[in-house]
């Protein structure tokens, strides 16, 4: 036993000794790693996130403490959270942060020889004691660490109960099957960001748990992130449909009917194009049967929905009602069936990317703030006795014989008027008193009660000082030259939704920008709604906090309506706006010119808007964000309502313009092109050489279906000389020749007569073209068109 005595003994004296160093070590408070990975655990340049800190405090004290983070490519820049801790205690923090945009290839090279991208950022994390008094601050521990780079450009992630099962598989193979990595994101309710910023880098982000935990502030994260432009997909057959609920509010309209076994089934796609999937498996498949009232159906079986999506704000909602193992191409292997490559061709594909809208904001907001140049009346002066005195020394010089002497005094009346002029100019400058101007740009999402705010801030001051940036109700500010000041900031996030810059300073007689993105909660109803009439679309809006609504236009997918006046807070939108018009008055004064250019940069943007859309002008919403103190305010915000449209009344006489009726290439077996005018996935008209037949089929608005087709027109644009063009629509089966045109060059326009069969349920209208060569012309010169559009009038008639 001895033995065993002295050797229990030696291994206690020796952990002693190994923990005394460390102990003596532990005097003060410190901090254990620096920046954590937090959230969803992956990190993209430009784009914010979140990280987590330890902090231990071994002391007897409590103490107020701040935890600073900082990015080697850009040291100037800190950020930082406040934290409190109590005697002998230790918390975990965490913090949003936004890495650097860097190109940092490695020393390595890949198989291929090219050089390796990093794969992750290097930081430096600060632990500081701040003396509040005197607003010094001791540092008391140092560490540095890495944050992991998002690999893909689109990087998705997965909300689940575990990390092994069919449903994550199947979000495994929804990406795999249009050839992206299998890299995902994988989440718990406690890794659930609690802030907005804390999702940004996530592209997609797949639900299959069956009911969260998360608390509110989760819940608001995640809906506001929805909203912002992410894309959820939901697999109602494993999550609560009262967890949908609260989180999506009113955007969630689906109810459940029963679930189902479906030993073999047919999945049938709403693209004719698509040819129905027959699957059969030996464990049969449970789909949960739904109705779904608001959502577009884009897969069906047995004409229950087996794939639908909504538009939330600017995202977008998947819903799948089959078991993940339904979207399988064999029942034991990973593979995505046809069916889920094509929902993974739409949410995994990235919408059209436009210009940035960051310097057509710039340049509006800068033109709000200006110095006041002297004019005139009060330079003339200054110049006329500059003249006249240098005239008078002259004569007087010329008379005593001293005229050497005339540059000598005429250098100094120069030198003199000079500083006179510096005198006034340094006094109109002072006249501009601080500015603090900014341009909006507001998209509001009416189910969810929110709004998504884009917007650049200008801070003028006429003297060095504080510029006090600071945010009491969430989002971010970013200064467009963070890093690149000369000066070190420090972004200080105390709480969920504040946050301030410190360090932050204007510079006297310069204009300093700050980019601010949040998600802001509507404290009244904002809501468009639009009802088809004799002259148009009527809008009616509900403005809610938004004032001065003015300079409106209605943009749709297929193109934009000026809006005319009706009443209070009301359109009717009619007249299309063609080439570069964007607003209706035909003499723009100098601040329509302005807006009608930002109109220019926001509507040319491919894609956008996806749905009818009500915008104008109105003052800033105030987001909680404070800079310059006793500064004046201008502003500008270019509001964006979706419009509901309801159904018109049966006997309602109706007018539908030409930007409210969809189109597509028609290729049915009854009437099948031979000619694409079109690149259907973005929009551009084709140049072609041979002749042919082409087929468009055009969808009037489910408001006014089923419709008597009264009257209408087609408008057509060409470029064909040489070519002799017939043009004929459908009357039901019967085909009616309408015009022939030879050597069309610009836009015509021809007349729909009254139609003896109704637009029907499906809303679908069929015109076509025919192009041929004219005698003698050139069979192999370029042809295009370079417009077709349809406009109809007519009566709405009872639906079966």
């Amino acid at each position: 036993m001895r033995p065993q005595r002295y050797l229990l003994m030696l291994l206690v004296a020796l952990l002693v000794l190994s923990v005394a160093p460390v102990a003596a070590g532990q005097d003060k408070p410190t901090l254990r790693g620096a920046g954590g990975a937090a959230g969803i655990g992956q990190y993209k340049g430009d784009h914010w996130g979140v990280v987590g800190a330890t902090v231990a405090n071994p002391t007897d004290e409590a103490v107020d403490l701040m935890v600073a983070l900082s990015f080697d490519d850009a040291p100037r820049v800190q950020f930082a959270t406040p934290v409190w801790l109590p005697p002998q205690s230790s918390r975990r923090v965490w913090f949003p942060v936004r890495p650097p945009r860097v190109e940092r290839p490695d020393a390595d090279a890949d198989d291929d020889g090219k050089p390796k991208k990093a794969t992750a950022f290097s930081i430096e994390g600060l632990l500081l004691d701040v003396d509040s008094d005197s607003d010094r601050e001791a540092q008391l521990s140092r560490s540095s660490g890495l944050l992991v780079t998002a690999r893909d450009n689109w990087l998705g992630g997965v909300l689940s109960d575990t990390e092994d099962d069919v449903a994550i598989q199947t979000a495994v193979a929804m990406r795999t099957g249009i050839e992206l990595s299998r890299r995902l994101s994988y989440m718990t309710a406690r890794d659930t960001p609690a802030i907005a910023l804390g999702w940004q880098a996530l592209d997609t982000l797949t639900l299959t748990a069956q009911n969260p935990e998360l608390d509110a502030a989760q819940v608001a994260a995640l809906r506001q992130w929805v909203i912002s432009g992410g894309r959820l997909w939901v697999m109602l057959d494993q999550v609560d449909n009262d967890f949908m609920r609260r989180l999506l509010l009113d955007d969630w309209s689906i109810e459940p009917v029963d679930r189902v076994q479906l030993p073999r089934f047919t999945i049938e796609s709403a693209n004719p194009k698509r040819d129905p999937l027959t699957l059969e498996y030996e464990v049969p498949i449970e789909q949960v049967r739904v109705l779904a009232p608001g959502f577009e159906v884009l897969q069906t079986v047995n004409g229950w929905p087996a794939a639908m999506r909504r538009p939330i704000g600017n995202g977008w909602m998947l819903v799948t009602t089959l078991d993940p193992r339904g979207w399988r191409q064999v029942e034991d292997q990973p593979d995505a069936n046809s069916a889920l490559v094509e929902l993974s061709n739409w949410f995994n594909r990235p919408p059209p990317v436009g210009a940035s809208l960051d310097a057509a904001m710039q340049q509006h907001t800068v033109a709000q703030v200006g110095y006041k140049i002297a004019d005139r009346i009060t330079v003339m002066p200054i110049m006329v006795g500059y003249c006249v005195l240098l005239l008078a020394v002259g004569v007087v010089l010329h008379r005593r014989d001293r005229l050497e002497r005339l540059p000598l005094l005429g250098g100094g009346l120069a030198i003199v008027a000079a500083g006179a002029m510096l005198v006034i100019g340094a006094t109109s400058r002072q006249q501009v008193p601080a500015t603090v101007a900014q341009t909006q740009w507001v998209q509001v999402a009416p189910d969810q009660g929110q709004a998504v705010v884009e917007s650049i801030v200008a801070l003028y001051s006429p003297d060095d000082q504080p510029a006090n940036l600071a945010g009491s109700a969430g989002g971010v500010a970013w200064p467009t030259d963070a890093g690149d000041s000369g000066r070190n900031l420090r972004l200080v996030s105390s709480d969920l939704d504040r946050w301030e810059w410190r360090r932050l300073q204007a510079v006297a007689g310069g204009l300093r920008s700050v980019k601010f993105e949040h998600v802001t909660r509507l404290d009244q109803p904002v809501s468009a709604v639009g009802r088809f009439g004799p002259n148009g679309l009527d809008v009616t809006l509900r403005a809610g906090r938004f004032t001065s609504f003015n300079d409106v236009l209605i943009a749709t997918p297929e193109g934009r309506l000026a809006a005319n006046p009706k009443g209070d807070a009301a359109w009717t939108g009619g007249e299309s706006l063609d080439g570069g018009r964007y607003l209706a008055d035909a003499v723009l004064n100098d601040q329509q010119r302005q807006r009608q250019a930002f109109y220019a940069s926001v509507l040319d943007r491919p894609g956008y808007p996806a749905e009818p859309t009500l915008l104008g002008w109105a003052e800033p919403a105030d987001v909680g964000v404070s800079a310059l103190d006793g500064a004046q305010s201008r502003g500008d915000a270019l509001v964006a309502v979706p419009i509901r449209i309801e159904p018109a009344e049966p006997g309602q006489k109706v007018s539908v313009p030409a930007a409210l009726i969809d189109s597509t290439s028609l290729r049915d077996k009854q009437r099948r092109s031979t000619l694409s005018l079109r690149n259907e996935m973005n929009g551009q008209w084709l140049e072609l050489s041979h002749g042919g037949t082409s087929y468009r089929r055009f969808f009037v608005p489910r408001a006014v279906r089923p419709m008597r087709v009264e009257s209408g027109k087609i408008i057509l644009g060409f470029r064909a000389p040489g070519r002799v063009v017939t043009v004929f629509c459908f009357d039901g089966q019967t085909r009616r020749e309408l015009k022939k045109l030879e050597n069309p060059i610009g836009e015509v326009e021809i007349d729909i007569p009254q139609l003896q069969s109704a637009v029907g349920a499906d809303g679908a209208f069929d015109v076509g073209i025919t192009v041929s060569s004219s005698p003698g012309g050139d069979a192999t010169a370029m042809w295009q068109v370079t417009r077709f559009e349809v406009n109809l009038s007519g009566t709405v008639l009872d639906r079966p």
